[in-house]
C-alpha cells in the first residue's frame, strides 16, 4: 500500500518489519529519491519545493491568487498564480488545552505532539533529570508518545479526559489470508463497502450491504467480531502483571459505529509494555502545580513534561474568515452571511436525505460526543 504507481517501493530485505510495518526512515528514503529522479521540463519536483517558509497570507487579487511566505529569518517572498491548490491539510495548527495558555505555575516544558520527533530524540526525553512524564489526549499521537517515553524509561502518566470520545480502540496488526496486516485488509472493496465514504461507488454490493436485512447482520457480524478480537487482545480487565488503572484504558469506541479515536497495535510488546509501566488516568485536568497535574477528583499527578496529544485547529490561518466562506473552505458557521447559511442549511438537509436512503442505518445513530467546534463544510 506503500508507494507511487509508477515507482514500487523497495524495502531492504534485512529491514525490521512487523506484518508489513516498516520504519518511516524507509519511506522518507523513497520520497526523497522520487522528487530527485522525477524531471519536468529540465526542473526536477525538489527544485520545484520551497521548504523552511511559512505561508502568511493568501489572497485573491483580481485573477491571481497572491501567497506570502516568510522563512525563520523574517525574510518575506511572494508567489502569485492563476491557479491555486492547497494540500496542507488540517494538521498545522495545534489545538492546546486550556491549562497550557497563559501563564501558569508549572516548572516543566509543555510540549504539542507536532513537536515530539524532536524532543524524543535531542530534548527533554533524553534527559535522565526528567523522570516522569505525563500524557495528555486518547488518539493515535498520545499513545505513540505514551510508548516512546516508556521505553526511553520515564514513568509514564496518561490523562483521558472522561468528557470526552474516550481512548482509541486498538485493531490488532494481523490481516489474514494474502494480507500482511489488517490495514491492508481494510483497504479492500469488499470492507471498504462497510463505512459510507464519498470515495466509494455506491452500487450493487453496497446496496446489498446497507440496504437488506441480510447485508447488515453480515456487516454487523463482521465488524463486531473484530470489535472483540481488539478487546479480547488487550485484556483491559484480567492481562496478567497489568498495573490497577490498566482498566482505564478499557474503550467505549465502537469498532462498528467508529466513534471515536482508531488505531493500529503496531509492536509485539505494546500491550505489555502499557499494561505494565502506565498509570491511565480518566479524569479532567483542573490545573497544573509546579510539579505536576491536578485532576478533577483531587489527585495529583507528578510530571517533569506535559505532552498534548490533543489534535489539530481545523483551519486555514492564512485565509481571512471572508476568502475562507467564498472558497467554501472549513470555517465557523458564525462567519456565514444569512445568504449563504441558508444556503449551507438547504445542501445539508438535501445531503442528509440522499445519505440516508443509501444507508439507512444512519438513521439509528449511539450517543457520541462530537467535540469538534461546528464548521462549514
Amino acid at each position: 500500500m506503500l508507494g507511487f504507481s509508477d515507482v514500487p517501493i523497495t524495502i531492504p530485505t534485512d529491514a525490521p518489519s512487523f506484518y508489513g510495518c516498516i520504519e518511516a526512515k524507509h519511506v522518507t528514503t523513497y520520497l526523497e529519491d522520487y522528487i530527485d529522479n522525477h524531471i519536468y521540463n529540465g526542473s526536477s519536483l525538489r527544485s520545484r519545493k520551497c521548504f523552511g517558509r511559512n505561508v502568511e497570507t493568501v489572497k485573491k487579487v483580481e485573477v491571481y491568487w497572491v501567497v506570502s511566505t516568510q522563512n525563520l529569518h523574517g525574510e518575506w517572498k511572494t508567489f502569485k498564480a492563476s491557479k491555486l491548490v492547497v494540500a496542507a491539510g488540517l494538521t498545522s495548527l495545534p489545538r492546546m488545552p486550556f491549562f497550557a495558555h497563559g501563564q501558569n505555575p508549572f516548572k516543566g516544558p509543555i510540549r504539542h505532539h507536532k513537536h515530539f520527533g524532536q524532543i524524543s530524540s535531542t530534548g527533554v526525553l533524553s534527559d535522565p533529570r526528567c523522570k516522569h512524564v505525563a500524557v495528555v489526549g486518547a488518539g493515535k499521537f498520545a499513545t505513540d508518545m505514551v510508548y516512546e517515553s516508556v521505553k526511553k524509561g520515564k514513568h509514564v502518566s496518561w490523562i483521558i479526559r472522561k468528557d470526552g470520545e474516550g481512548p482509541t480502540i486498538f485493531f490488532t496488526a494481523p490481516g489474514g489470508g494474502r494480507y500482511k496486516n489488517s490495514t491492508e485488509a481494510g483497504a479492500t472493496r469488499m470492507s471498504a463497502s462497510f463505512s459510507p465514504s464519498s470515495f466509494m461507488q455506491y452500487g450493487l454490493l453496497a446496496s446489498l450491504i446497507h440496504r437488506t436485512s441480510f447485508g447488515v447482520h453480515y456487516m454487523k457480524s463482521k465488524i463486531l467480531q473484530d470489535d472483540k478480537s481488539c478487546r479480547d487482545a488487550a485484556a483491559y480487565h484480567d492481562r496478567p502483571g497489568a498495573l490497577p488503572r490498566f482498566k482505564n484504558l478499557g474503550t467505549a469506541t465502537s469498532a462498528f459505529w467508529c466513534n471515536g479515536p482508531l488505531r493500529l497495535a503496531q509492536y509485539n510488546d505494546f500491550w505489555d509494555t502499557l499494561a505494565q509501566n502506565v498509570d491511565v488516568y480518566r479524569n479532567n485536568v483542573v490545573s497544573l502545580t509546579p510539579d505536576g497535574i491536578v485532576l478533577d477528583d483531587r489527585t495529583e499527578v507528578a510530571a517533569d513534561i506535559l505532552l498534548c496529544g490533543t489534535g489539530w485547529s481545523s483551519n486555514y490561518p492564512f485565509f481571512s474568515k471572508h476568502l475562507a466562506c467564498s472558497q467554501g473552505l472549513p470555517h465557523s458557521p458564525e462567519d456565514d452571511s444569512p445568504q449563504d447559511a441558508r444556503l449551507w442549511d438547504r445542501l445539508s438537509r438535501v445531503a442528509e436525505q440522499e445519505v440516508l436512503s443509501k444507508f439507512p442505518i444512519l438513521k439509528h445513530l449511539p450517543l457520541y460526543k462530537n467535540l469538534r467546534f461546528p464548521q462549514r463544510p
